[in-house]
């Protein structure tokens, strides 16, 4: 049935139309009907006529008339019915439909897929809900509903509504119906006789092509419904359901997009501007430097140069494409996997050259053997004679060259033969073919793509690749040590540049860093050697000695980088303190380097005091890391409003400090009006003393805030506004040379100048970002607060057992990742204090950092694959991960701590927008976000170097010393306590 079925839908729907003319002639009633009742009649006889009979009974009502009191065919019942002296109904001369009525409004051209039977009804007859009953009886009806005909009682055949002039021409159009019908009979008889189905289905065919499409259904919707119609036995019911369903319904209607759909491709399609958008803008940047570089205004490495010029023809190529060019899209996800674009333009040369060097061998002068052997030709073939016939020639070889001397003496002609427009069709879509692969796939697979790599299918046997193990470990170790001679090339030039820059300014000694510049330098060479050996070592020769040589020359590389970063930051860092020594006219290493540090750390168990305190260290010394000695202290509540105490303060420290730069004791007091009285002030006094000037200011925001006295901002290296602390982008304007400020005019910004600020050889540049406030307890804790405070809803039950399962999830972290500082416990209230509105975790600084890593395990784990913020989410968790892999001096890189820390600062503030909007307060957005976009966006060094881990250790230790043992609750007597015990449980140092 099912090859019946496909060979009448679609083998043979361009017969002859001619056919399909004679459907109400003699053709059809010898062919077709005739052959068909007088075959049932023979095979069933007399029980026939009974069963018949009854049938037409039941279904007179159902079908609006029996359709069998008006047929007239030669068969046994009407001679019967002729023979008890029943008269046959009325003639119809012009071949008008029985039980149609007169009118204007019958014309059947108004609704050709109608279909009317005996009575006037419209529509086909009710399913056939018995498979028993679907029998041949019921096919004539089928037929004839479907047809939307009735039954000549002149010729007693069916036949079609006349369309034209002459009732008895012949000419019958061709309707909608009787492509159902013709479908309908095809399947009948095709089950009942199947000797007679081709011819059968030859006709139908021909109908129903004519026909074309009946009431939106397709012909091959049609058959369908007809089979499970009128054969639903031979199907099967559920077959015979699903087929009627499909005729029925049609096809389907692509649905609409649901609000989450529509909002998810407005997403997709503004991230996909704003990838635009940075393409553009860093091209445009890095063609403006390269014209620098050109112009001789600007220095580069040669790699970095490269870049650029890469860039540079990178965005050339990609402004010259149409807007809708198929390739801005490829060149897009080449930029977003790799920035530098090397590898997409190192492909289009590839391109160019490999198509250029098909072209050069596949055209010039040849002789008729080559040109055979290229077309792959016999030599005596006619088929070549015929295609030199065709080709320039002459007898111009060179004699210079011995084989053409002798094709010249033997009289051979040349035949110019060119064979390149196949082969650079070919060779550009092969060699393109990866990179447009590339625009749907991830960085890893888009790698893949843009390297070559094959990952076809097609032979499998070429894939078989022998390799050795230590080979493999060979190479690996290889590729590490490249890319750490890069990045030692790197700090290199950087160093050469520091010292040139120490060298012509005068005053300063630059023996240390030249030293280590030419050790650097040294080895670097003999890495580079080192490199090549390894190199050149074939697989077989390949032994565990090699190998481990290999891998300790990486630790090597390691160290050697750490130093030099140290050194690097150790000579930037006392460029100040050189400079003052020039100024004074002494040697550095007579002038003392200083830095001081302020914070307040809590005093009391439950935390709700806290100590205010100044301390200094020695930078040029030994000690550095270990020694604290305490300047002041006064718990926080004690403190006036307004930062008076603190200008107080520091306009004591700048007379200090004043004093020990000069390098004398003072006379004075901080005022200099009043003359010391301590007596053993007035018996130091003017005494020379080591001279040392402030190189470093370090401490917290809340510190920062009151030193520098910042009111109309909150940045004093920038202009930025607290209402703009959202412009987070790589190219905000805060960044912009117009928009930084310079010491001076970070000054002059205050509305009132901070004391210390009259301290020699001090401004804004000696203030110094700490990771540890800006990022450890600051928007770690915030980030960390919000998205626990979100996936918390992923686990069951109430908010105190969503914590209890998510801290479980913490410990196992541990456990596995073997974490040093942990939580010892965690509730809903050090997620979220009652008292505020954005989450914020309380924890200690340590303890944040180690939970970064698990946060973005943890959103990977619990994030939904169709959220869209929950991915964003994931991917903001994930970049701040890769921010805190920077911390490292071995492992730091400043380009990537700057990729990562952009992602990482706009995902935080869409985020913010997005909960905003929706009346939920996640992901705060402080000045602390914009401190760090300065330490992530433009630090050079590593955040390590500055950080104060020891300053908030030593704090700690000392809240302990001013721990109240009772006694009398003032400053006064908190200070001069606190100062006691310090001074008995530590020695004077000796520097």
């Amino acid at each position: 049935m099912d090859k019946m079925l496909a060979k009448l839908a679609w083998s043979r729907a361009d017969v002859d139309l001619n056919v399909a003319k004679n459907w109400g002639g003699k053709k059809v009633e010898a062919s077709v009907l005739n052959h068909g009742v007088h075959k049932a009649k023979k095979n069933r006889g007399q029980k026939r006529k009974i069963w018949w009979q009854k049938h037409l009974e039941r279904k007179a009502g159902k079908w609006g008339g029996e359709w069998g009191g008006d047929y007239q065919g030669d068969d046994e019942e009407n001679k019967e019915d002729e023979e008890e002296g029943k008269a046959p109904p009325p003639v119809d001369p012009n071949h008008e439909p029985l039980g149609k009525k007169d009118g204007p409004d019958d014309d059947h051209h108004d609704d050709p897929g109608r279909t009317v039977d005996s009575a006037g009804s419209a529509g086909l007859p009710p399913p056939i809900h018995d498979p028993d009953s679907a029998d041949e009886a019921e096919a004539p009806g089928l037929i004839m509903h479907g047809l939307g005909a009735s039954v000549c009682s002149s010729c007693r055949y069916i036949y079609m509504p006349n369309c034209g002039d002459d009732a008895g021409s012949g000419d019958y159009t061709i309707q909608a119906g009787l492509g159902r019908g013709a479908a309908a009979l095809a399947v009948f008889v095709s089950v009942q006789e199947p000797d007679f189905t081709d011819y059968v289905v030859e006709v139908a065919v021909a109908v129903v092509s004519f026909a074309g499409k009946m009431n939106g259904r397709s012909l091959g919707a049609v058959v369908a419904y007809k089979h499970a119609y009128v054969l639903p036995s031979l199907m099967g019911k559920p077959a015979a359901k699903k087929a009627m369903a499909k005729a029925k319904n049609g096809p389907k209607a692509a649905p609409k997009a649901t609000p989450k759909e529509l909002k998810k491709q407005e997403m997709e399609k503004a991230a996909k501007k704003k990838d635009q958008s940075n393409l553009v803008t860093t091209l445009k940047n890095a063609k403006t430097k390269l014209q620098g570089v050109q112009n001789g205004t600007i220095q580069v490495s040669d790699g970095e140069l490269e870049n650029l010029k890469n860039k540079a023809e990178f965005f050339d190529r990609y402004v010259s494409l149409d807007r809708n060019d198929p390739e801005k899209a490829q060149m897009l996800a080449a930029f977003l996997a790799d920035k530098t674009c090397n590898n997409y333009m190192q492909k289009i040369r590839e391109i160019s050259t490999e198509t250029k060097t098909e072209d050069e061998k596949a055209s010039g002068f040849v002789t008729q053997w080559e040109i055979a052997a290229k077309e792959n030709l016999p030599v005596d073939s006619p088929l070549l004679q015929k295609l030199l016939d065709g080709l320039k020639f002459d007898y111009d070889w060179n004699e210079a060259v011995p084989r053409e001397k002798v094709f010249k003496e033997a009289g051979e002609k040349r035949f110019f033969y060119e064979k390149n427009a196949m082969t650079t069709e070919k060779t550009s879509f092969s060699s393109k073919s990866g990179i447009t692969a590339a625009g749907d796939l991830g960085k890893k697979k888009a790698d893949s793509f843009l390297n070559d790599k094959d990952t076809s299918t097609a032979d499998p046997a070429a894939k078989v690749k022998i390799e050795f193990p230590l080979h493999v470990e060979l190479v690996s170790s290889v590729k590490v040590l490249k890319s750490g001679k890069q990045k030692i090339q790197k700090e290199l030039n950087t160093g050469k540049d520091l010292c040139q820059k120490l060298a012509t300014g005068g005053g300063y000694d630059t023996t240390d860093l030249a030293n280590a510049i030419d050790t650097f330098d040294n080895y670097l060479a003999t890495l580079r050697q080192r490199i090549a050996t390894a190199e050149e070592v074939q697989p077989p020769d390949v032994t565990k000695e090699v190998v481990a040589e290999l891998k300790a020359e990486i630790d090597i590389a390691d160290t050697h980088l750490d130093a030099f970063k140290r050194a690097m930051t150790k000579e930037s860092e006392l460029q100040r303190h050189a400079r003052a020594a020039a100024d004074m006219g002494i040697d550095r290493e007579s002038l003392t380097g200083l830095g001081i540090w302020g914070d307040g750390v809590p005093m009391t168990r439950n935390r709700n005091q806290s100590l205010e305190m100044l301390s200094f260290n020695i930078l040029t010394c030994q000690l550095r890391s270990t020694m604290r000695i305490p300047v002041f202290v006064i718990q926080k509540h004690w403190l006036a409003r307004g930062g008076s105490t603190w200008d107080a303060v520091m306009d004591v420290l700048r007379w200090s400090l004043t004093c020990a730069t000069s390098g004398q004791m003072p006379k004075y007091d901080h005022t200099g009006l009043q003359p010391l009285k301590e007596p053993w002030r007035k018996q130091r006094a003017l005494i020379h003393t080591p001279r040392s000037v402030l190189l470093e200011i370090r401490g917290d925001w809340a510190f920062f805030k009151q030193v520098l006295n910042e009111a109309s901002g909150c940045c004093w290296m920038c202009d930025i506004k607290p209402e703009d602390i959202r412009e987070v982008s790589g190219e905000a304007a805060w960044m912009q040379p117009e928009h930084r400020k310079t010491p001076w005019q970070a000054l002059m910004a205050a509305p009132s100048i901070s004391p210390i600020f009259a301290t020699p050889y001090v401004g804004t540049e000696c203030i110094q970002m700490d990771w540890l406030h800006v990022v450890d307890i600051g928007i770690a804790l915030q980030f960390l607060g919000s998205i626990m405070k979100y996936f918390c809803s992923k686990f069951e039950g109430t908010f105190d057992e969503q914590v209890r399962e998510m801290f479980r999830c913490i410990l196992e972290f541990y456990d596995v990742q073997a974490v040093e500082y942990r939580l010892d416990h965690l509730k809903p209230s050090m997620i979220k204090d009652p008292k505020k509105k954005f989450p914020k975790l309380r924890a200690k600084a340590g303890e944040s950092r180690c939970l970064v890593p698990w946060a973005a395990q943890m959103a990977d784990a619990l994030r939904d694959a169709d959220n869209e913020v929950e991915q964003t989410m994931y991917k903001c968790a994930w970049h701040f991960n890769k921010c805190y892999e920077q911390l490292s001096s071995r492992t730091f890189d400043a380009a990537v701590l700057a990729e990562h820390g952009v992602a990482f600062a706009n995902l935080y503030v869409a985020l913010h927008e997005h909960f905003t909007v929706q009346g939920v307060c996640l992901f705060k957005v402080t000045p602390k976000l914009h401190l760090f976009c300065e330490i992530s966006y433009r630090g050079r060094d590593c955040p390590s170097v500055h950080w104060s881990y020891r300053d908030e250790d030593w704090g700690g230790k000392m809240a302990i010393l001013a721990a109240s043992k009772g006694g009398a609750n003032t400053p006064n007597a908190l200070a001069n306590a606190f100062f006691s015990r310090f001074t008995s449980g530590h020695k004077v140092p000796v520097l």
